[in-house]
Parts: C-alpha cells; structure tokens; sequence
C-alpha cells in the first residue's frame, strides 16, 4: 500500500501524493508549514525535522545550545516543532559514560518524509544547563544526523520561554535601576582611582639593563599599532623622548576568546630585580569557603583592567619602560608585569571596601553576600557607592561565578565542568591481586557510570568550625590523598565533603616502606588542611593499623625519619582512628593523584637515603659489590617489585615485614634505617661483624644496628660457636659451690627469702 495514497498535497492541494514529489513547483510559504503524519496499527509515531544537510530553515538559523549530558559538553538544536529529544550514534559515542539503552518500537520520521529513522533504543538521563538539572528521555538514531532538543525539554530547561508577543524582553527593574543609577561605573572605560598614587620601592644600587627589541610577527604588528594606541587614548602608557636607564621588550599574547585582539604584556624580569617587593597577605579558596558559609545571596563582578586603574607615581614610572617598532613608551599606571602589582593591588581594594560586611575580593574580583535578599542588596549597594564614589568602573559582562576551578551557591561548593576530565576519563580497573577473584562487567560499568556522576552532580559543602571534622588520608605506591569531611549533629550519619586533595610521590618517596608512605599522608594531609584543623580536635582515619599505633601512641619509638614527622604533628589536637581500606573514600585518589610533588622535598629525602646507607654499609663490603649482588638475588628482585607496586611473590618471612621495607635510589632494599643483606653477601658480613672475636651478644649488637636478613641470630651463633680461635680461649663456665649452712638453733632464728609472681591481686 503506498503511504500517499488518498493524502492531499500541501503544495498545489491534490491527492496521491506529497507536496515533496509535487511537479507543480516548490511552496514560496516562508513560515512554519504543516506536513503530513503516518498513521500505523502499531507502535508510536512522532514527527522530528532533521539538520543533516543544513542548520538553516526557511533562512533563519537554528538555535544551538550546549547541555552538560553523560560527562560531556554536547551541542543540540532547539527544534520547537520536534516531538522527542533526538541524540546521534557519533554523538553518544563521544559520552564520558554511556547510559544504560533501553529497546522501544517508537517510530520516528522526518517533516515530509516517509523514509523511517533507524532507532537504536533510548535512555533517560540527567542533562545541565545553566545550573538547571532536568531527566530527559533521549532517542538515539544511527549515523550522523545531529541533535535535537524538543519543544517540551527547551521549555523544562528554560532555554525558551513562551511568549505573548514577538521580541518581548524582560529586564530586571532592580538591575536596570543600579545601571542609571551608577552609570559611570558601568560605562565599560577603565576607571581611575581618586587622590591615589602608587610609588615602588627602587634598589638604586642595582644596575639598570636597556634590553634590546624583541622582533613582532608582521602578522601581529598591525594588531600591536592598534593596542598601543588605545593605550594612549585611554591614558595607560606615554611615549618617552629623552633617554631612559631601564627598557623591556614586550611579548604580545594574542587573547584566547578574541583572536583578532591581543595583550601587550613586558618582559620585566630584570627589572623586578630592582624592585623592592612589599608583602601583603592574599585571600585562598579556602578563606572563601569558610566565609561564604551560610550565605544564600552571592553576586560577584569584575572590575575593568583593574591594575590599569591605578596610577603610578612620576618618580616610579622608568622601570616600566618598554620598546616596540613604534618607539619606547613607558606605563602611567600599573602594569601585570611589576612583581609586586597584585599585592599592591590587592591591599588597595581591601582599602577602598574597608568598613562593608559580606564583601570579599579576590584581586580584581568582587564578591558580595548576605544571608537574606534584604541583607546582599544593602551591601551591593554600599560597594557599588563606593567603587564609584572612588572612580573604578566595573567590567559588567564577567558576571560568572567561578573561582580556581569551583563554583559556590547556597547549596555548598560544586567542581567546574571541565575540572571532572581526570574523573570522567578513568578507566574501569583491569586488575587486582593474583589472590583475589576478579570480575567486572556490564553492572559494574554502570556502577562506575553512576558513582562518577554522583560525584560530579553533588556539591562539596561549606566549612562549618563548629562541627566535627574528620581527616581520612590513603597512600599507595604512587600517591597520597586526602579527603576533609564534617558532620551534622542533625544528620550524624551523613557526611559533608568539603575538600579532596591529593599528590603524587616523588621518586624517592616511592621506594619508602608502606607504613612510611601511610604516615608521609598523614603529616602531608594535616599540613594541606592547615587553616582547617589548627587549634581544632578532629579525627584521622586511616586504613593501616601501624599508623594509628605509631601515632596514637606517646611511647611508640619509630624510626628517626617518622619521628621528625611525628614533631611536626605536635601543634595538631588529633585522635588516629583505623577503618578498613573497603571503606576508604581517599584510595581511589590516592592511586589517581592529579598534584605534582615538590622536588624540594625529593632532594631533603634522597640525602637522608643516602646517608643512611652509607653508615650501614660493613666497611669491608663495598657499595658497589652490595648493589651489584642485590640486583641479582632473587628474594630481593622480588622485594623491589613490591616497593614499586608491581606484581611480586615474597616469602612468608619477608611477607611480614613488607611494610618496613623501602629503596634507595641505587637500588639497596632497606628494613627501616638498616640494609637488607643478600644471600651471597651474609656470611662475609657476619665475618666482619665477629672479625674482633666478639661475643655473641656483641656480634648480634653490631650487626642488629646496621643490617638486616632473616635468621640473622642463628646464623651468627652457628659462626660463633664454629669459631676455632673463641673456643680455644674462652675458659670453661665456672659455677659457685654450693655451701652447707648450719642447723638453727631454734624456730624463726634463720629466715629466707625469695620472689615469687606474679599474683593476680584479686585473689589475694
């Protein structure tokens, strides 16, 4: 049966046919025209308009919006006559993680088109957009037809709103009202403070250095003229005549988002050696988080080229000068280059808002927040009288709210879309101990799936000082991590994130024992949490049991290394709790760390390494012979392999002191501060050690405080008892004679006494 049969054509209104196939020529209709629907007996039939071809209808483009869906920024067109959300195979292949498809027998079909689409199945899932989360049901079609978002979800979403009348526009009366009120600080110009001039600290005695030009691309010298003129219009630099001591090159950046623009930054590393740099403290993430706590009103704006905004003293201005193919021109304000330009800064802003509540700045960013409506519009108001009473001007189009990678609301703190790449990029595991069972399929990629975006979606929560706070660190062979938790005395059994950290290992770091690395977390953790937990009790938890002995108890005598550690603990009020490693929420981190170590730190650690293998090393053995053959023995080459975290198979013996052992950087296993001898290497060592003919409880000394190997006492007892020379010259045990005692003369006139115990006093 063919589908036109008895169907008029929209096109010249005939039977049997379609307006598509109409040999009376194309419809000159350029609005929204209505098309034919497909009734079938079975199954659900919806009408989509495809993009394939062009992005274009009837001359007006297509609306694209991005949606944050499965992990991933995807671009969709908003198709207002579109029944379903359509999603294409190249697209879902593009997930971060791919939600669970489920089959369906809806039929879907394009505007004037009686060719089905081929439906793979589809999927509900939680999309994003501008911090609006909806579930949506998506269709997934095979090939490479686009995206398409539906009537309905555009309208859940808040991408379209329905409107009476066309062009309508809604502005907030209460912006616009802040707008005509303070209309020179927001005109867009760059500002200039009143009645205030920076002066910068010269050292005189330093010599000045006039660098020579540095060539301009000829693709970019245009765009310099063009920057460098502005700059003078808007009273930012002057051109300097005579001759002047100090003179940079400059580097032109073209701007990321404008590549028709570029920024004119200078080369002022030789000059900043002759700039006195005055220090002033600066506001972290983390000041912000704890002083954002309970705020529900955030608005935060940006000034406009904020350094360029203060002027520089006339005495201060010739260590800025700069050369290009123009001329030599000098700075009026300040510039990014100074070294001391943000702490200046920064001190300054701090001035002009002294005195307002609920007013942070971080730099040229200004934050205000109150805990009711009532309260952050008093205060916007205040800092906007007052940036423009002092004639700063404000950059209106950075209205985001986004601080080093986190996003803050009145729900808590939330990661950036594009900080969830390490996150969303991790694969499944491949592997665990030869020991244990392994399994993983499809349910357990989909529990990864949902774990990864639970803990994308959820915010991390404000720090509350009040609260109980709880520290749980993790280390393993190439990491260490840390998660800082709270909880409600209202929800006791849930527990508030408020921040992850982690770190990888240095080289040397690597090779220490796993008790080593489990406390190197704890006293890194602590020290990364600083402004948390100082003068506060709070909770450790850890997965190792010797951690929590080492630390928890005052008499525990470590190694010399974890002892230094432990002073660095003393200004900490903490109590060392053990919790399985199942339920470790740091480990995974801790095998993942996303920070650098500081090398600073790998070079302090290699000496120490280093002398204690030089003291341990017998005299008549010398270091080379003892690398040589460790490389070589077996039970060692199999010791190393678990330092590094590979594949091993140790010995019961040496499986119970694994966590002891560490590596130095040429390659000797160590058991805490003393070398683990191989097996060629152990007779000549015990032969050095009884090579003055000690005792064997001076040999057993000597050796105990220097090396380390299994069996180590019976193995010196068997020498010492075999050596010729001891036995020949040790006299024979002499025991006391016993002596006979006279018979008393009566009851109670001779008494003896001896010790006995111990009693168990309760029987007493």
């Amino acid at each position: 049966d063919c589908p036109a049969k008895g169907r008029k054509c929209n096109n010249c209104e005939r039977l049997n046919h379609f307006a598509k196939v109409c040999k009376n020529g194309k419809s000159s209709v350029k609005q929204i025209e209505t098309h034919d629907e497909y009734e079938y007996s079975s199954g659900n039939i919806w009408r989509v308009m495809m993009r394939k071809v062009s992005k274009f209808v009837n001359n007006v483009m297509m609306p694209i919006i991005c949606l944050f869906i499965c992990g991933s920024s995807i671009r969709f067109g908003v198709d207002t006559g579109s029944d379903v959300n359509i999603i294409d195979q190249k697209t879902y292949n593009r997930l971060r993680f791919k939600p669970k498809l489920v089959k369906t027998d809806t039929c879907l079909y394009g505007y004037g088109s009686k060719n089905r689409l081929s439906i793979v199945g589809k999927f509900k899932t939680r999309v994003k957009y501008n911090n609006e989360y909806r579930n949506v049901m998506f269709y997934l079609t095979s090939g490479d037809f686009g995206n398409l978002l539906n009537y309905e979800t555009s309208i859940l979403l808040g991408i379209i709103k329905p409107i009476n009348m066309i062009n309508a526009i809604k502005i907030d009366k209460k912006i616009e009202k802040l707008r005509s009120k303070y209309r020179s600080l927001f005109s867009g110009r760059i500002g200039k403070l009143k009645n205030h001039e920076v002066e910068l600290h010269i050292d005189e005695s330093v010599k000045p250095i006039q660098q020579k030009l540095r060539p301009v691309p000829f693709h970019l010298r245009p765009l310099v003229e063009k920057e460098i003129k502005n700059m003078l219009e808007q009273d930012i630099i002057e051109p300097i005549q005579g001759p002047t001591p100090w003179v940079s090159p400059i580097v032109p950046v073209p701007k990321p988002d404008r590549p028709n623009e570029i920024r004119i930054c200078t080369d002022a590393r030789e000059a900043n050696k002759a700039i006195l740099r005055s220090r002033h403290s600066c506001p972290t993430v983390e000041d912000l988080a704890v002083k954002l706590n309970g705020a529900k009103y955030i608005s935060k704006f940006d000034l406009k080229s904020g350094y360029n905004q203060i002027m520089l003293h006339e005495k201060s201005r010739y260590i800025t000068a700069f050369c290009t193919h123009l001329g030599i021109f000098q700075y009026k304000r300040l510039n990014f280059g100074i070294n001391a330009a943000s702490e200046i800064f920064q001190k300054i802003v701090e001035q002009v808002l002294s005195g307002i509540d609920g007013v942070l700045n971080f730099s040229d960013d200004i934050i205000v927040f109150g805990s009711s409506k009532t309260e952050h519009d008093q205060r916007l108001n205040l800092v906007l009288k007052r940036l423009d009473e002092s004639g700063l001007t404000v950059n209106e189009s950075k209205c985001e709210f986004d601080f080093f990678g986190l996003q803050f609301s009145q729900n808590g703190i939330s990661i950036e879309t594009k900080k969830f790449d390490a996150l969303m990029n991790a694969k499944a595991p491949k592997t665990v101990g030869e020991k244990s069972q392994w399994k993983w399929e499809q349910k357990q990629d989909e529990a990864l799936a949902k774990l990864k975006r639970s803990i994308c979606l959820n915010a991390l929560s404000y720090f509350d000082p009040k609260l109980r706070t709880e520290l749980t660190v993790d280390a393993s062979p190439v990491g260490l991590a840390a998660v800082l938790a709270q909880y409600d005395p209202a929800k006791p059994n849930e527990k508030r994130i408020v921040m992850f950290a982690s770190r990888s290992l240095t080289e040397v770091e690597k090779r220490y024992s796993q008790v080593e690395r489990e406390a190197l977390a704890v006293v890194w953790a602590c020290e990364k949490f600083h402004v948390y937990i100082y003068a506060k009790e709070f909770d450790i938890i850890t997965d190792n049991k010797t951690v929590e002995l080492i630390f928890g108890n005052p008499r525990s005598k470590p190694k010399a290394r974890i002892e230094r550690w432990c002073l660095r603990l003393l200004p900490y009020k903490f109590v060392v709790k053990h919790k399985a490693g199942d339920f470790n929420i740091s480990d995974y981190m801790s095998r993942n760390p996303c920070e650098s170590a500081d090398r600073m730190s790998e070079k302090l650690t290699e000496s120490y390494i280093n002398m204690v293998c030089s003291m341990a090393i017998p005299k008549a053995v010398s270091r080379s012979q003892l690398i040589q053959v460790t490389k070589n023995d077996p039970e060692l080459i199999e010791a190393a392999k678990m330092i590094k975290g590979q594949k091993y198979k140790l010995d019961n013996l040496f499986e119970r002191i694994k966590g002891e052992l560490s590596m130095s950087n040429d390659g000797l296993i160590l058991k805490g501060s003393k070398i683990v001898v191989p097996i060629r290497l152990r007779k000549q060592v015990i032969r050095i050690a009884h090579g003055g003919h000690l005792g064997m409880v001076k040999t057993k000394q000597l050796l105990r405080s220097h090396v380390w190997f299994p069996s180590m006492d019976s193995e010196v007892e068997r020498l010492v008892k075999s050596c010729h020379k001891c036995q020949i010259n040790t006299d024979a045990t002499k025991y006391e004679p016993f002596n006979s005692s006279e018979m008393p003369d009566g009851p109670w006139s001779l008494v003896s006494v001896d010790f006995y115990g111990p009693l168990n006093c309760a029987n007493i």
